[in-house]
């Protein structure tokens, strides 16, 4: 959070910025302002999202090969020129370079050209990722138990995917963000068991607007050995 630099200026602290998702979706916010003055965003009305204007392929960020634009994170797929979110990244993006230094959860390998060009923009940078790997340089103490997931997590699911014939699970899984209503979650569902595939469904606790849903015995029984649903 950009907030977070204006604190630190206000009471003279160094700087250091900690990037906790790819190094390529903090490159892309750094041109959020680029794609709107070359007036690929905001989308000119919502049959854009269906045309194929999202196929266009990026010229305007260094370090993206072959990129379009449905490539890029999905709320630069609005139509309102005052977006909040883009205008939140915009102004978190004109804080970044204040950083005395700016730690990604990467490695230059997995986003060598990303990286390459972040280098070009920022004088020190450092790449420390994937995050998890550390946990097994960890001491095993009292912090043992801690994790780079903010859930809970649900383990039952890996005995189970091992019983299924390798690249035959369908996977479903609508992030930490993403909720729904009622009705959208069922048509999910029923969806999932009409197409008589293996499936694992993560349903986070809070997905559904309204608070928890319970899915029908109806539901259970259909997907019985077929389909699992997990948190």
């Amino acid at each position: 959070m950009s907030f977070t630099i204006q604190a630190a200026e206000e009471h003279a602290l160094p700087i250091i910025l900690f990037c906790p998702a790819s190094a390529c979706s903090f490159l892309v916010a750094l041109h959020f302002r680029t794609l709107i003055e070359k007036g690929l965003i905001p989308l000119k009305d919502e049959s854009y999202l269906t045309n194929g204007y999202l196929d266009i392929k990026l010229d305007c960020i260094p370090g993206l090969q072959n990129f379009r634009l449905k490539d890029l994170t999905d709320f630069i797929r609005s139509t309102n020129p005052n977006d909040v979110m883009v205008e939140f990244a915009i102004e978190a993006a004109d804080r970044f370079h204040k950083a005395s230094a700016i730690v990604f959860n990467t490695y230059d390998e997995l986003e060598s050209d990303v990286m390459n060009a972040l280098y070009s923009m920022f004088p020190s940078l450092y790449t420390i990722g994937p995050l998890p790997s550390l946990l097994n340089q960890t001491p095993h103490n009292h912090l043992e138990s801690l994790g780079s997931n903010l859930w809970k997590e649900d383990t039952k699911c890996l005995e189970w995917l091992e019983s299924k014939e390798p690249g035959s699970v369908v996977y479903v899984n609508f992030g930490s963000v993403t909720v729904m209503t009622p009705e959208q979650l069922l048509e999910i569902a029923w969806g999932l068991a009409n197409c008589r595939k293996p499936f694992l469904w993560i349903i986070r606790p809070d997905l559904v607007i309204g608070g928890l849903f319970i899915l029908s015995s109806e539901f259970e029984n259909e997907i019985s050995n077929r389909g699992l649903t997990a948190s």
